[in-house]
């Protein structure tokens, strides 16, 4: 059996890990929920709206 390279093991790990880290936080980066904007004294049809608009971003 040929000797094991072990530089190449430890790059090729090291690359694994950098991916698996990259992936991670991107996929946090993009599911992380907005926060929330409190308002108050909202007239009746900024209400509507506001909900309206909640609607649309659900989707």
């Amino acid at each position: 059996m040929p000797p094991i390279d072990t530089e190449a093991m430890t790059m090729a790990t090291t690359l694994l890990l950098l991916l698996a880290l990259t992936a991670m936080v991107w996929l946090y980066s993009v599911n992380r929920p907005q926060p929330v904007k409190v308002r108050r004294n909202l007239r009746p049809d900024e209400v509507r709206a506001a909900q309206l608009n909640r609607r649309l971003d659900r989707r």
